[in-house]
């Protein structure tokens, strides 16, 4: 037998090795959670970025939101808002919020109060406001909502009621 037969017979085998089924199933996952993700987020706070894959891999995952999207519908749907109306010819938007929403509860951290209007007012002013107690935290640099307008098309968020 020529040694090209040998090398040609040896690599045939070991492709029909590899292609064979494997007989030992691993034992699943017992404990946490796996998520298949394009790529790493940058950031595990999606308004600090502007990368597609960070907020892919963390905004609907980690955070809810006022409105969500329906892309089958091609309509805006509630999520913590349970409607909203559009004032002042869409000058300004109230929103109606869901009740009874609860923050995570872990070993460390047991939430004393349900979601509300303050939350919200929080949120927004935390990187739309410059003079706000936690704007800085992190940086002061909230690129996603400047890359997306939101900053020039946002003046004031406030609280009508709880």
């Amino acid at each position: 037998m020529s040694k090209q037969s040998i090398i040609v017979t040896a690599l045939a085998s070991f492709l029909l090795l590899s292609c064979s089924e494997q007989t030992q199933v691993p034992e699943p996952l017992q404990d946490g959670l796996i998520y298949c993700s394009e790529g790493n987020p940058e950031s595990f706070n999606p308004q600090r970025v502007t990368s597609g894959t960070t907020v892919d891999a963390t905004a609907s995952q980690l955070y809810d939101r006022l409105i969500d999207y329906d892309a089958a519908q091609q309509s805006f749907v509630s999520a913590l808002a349970t409607d909203w109306q559009a004032l002042d010819n869409g000058q300004r938007y109230r929103f109606h919020l869901r009740r009874n929403v609860t923050f995570h509860d872990t070993d460390y951290f047991t939430p004393s109060r349900y979601f509300n209007a303050d939350d919200v007012v929080f949120s927004f002013r935390r990187w739309l406001d410059s003079d706000a107690p936690y704007h800085s935290v992190g940086g002061g640099f909230y690129p996603f909502f400047a890359a997306t307008g939101l900053d020039q098309l946002i003046s004031q968020v406030q609280k009508v009621d709880p």
